[in-house]
C-alpha cells in the first residue's frame, strides 16, 4: 500500500491508501544530520560516503 501522496516509477502498480481505505497520506524525506561543531575532516568523509552510497542506488 503506498501510503504517499505521488506515484512512484517503480511501485506505479501499488495502490494508494487514500483511494482504499484512508483520506491521509504521507512523504517522507531522508538526509543527513551531524552536530554543528563536527570536525571538517570527519565532515568530509561522511560527505564522501553519502555520495557514494547515493551513487549506488537509485535515491539521485
Amino acid at each position: 500500500m503506498n501510503v504517499g501522496s505521488k506515484v512512484v516509477e517503480e511501485y506505479k502498480d501499488i495502490p494508494f491508501a487514500k483511494d482504499k481505505w484512508s483520506d491521509v497520506s504521507f512523504d517522507v524525506y531522508t538526509g543527513l544530520i551531524a552536530p554543528k561543531d563536527l570536525l571538517e575532516d570527519v565532515l568530509t568523509i561522511l560527505h564522501g560516503l553519502q555520495k557514494k552510497t547515493w551513487k549506488k542506488s537509485s535515491c539521485e
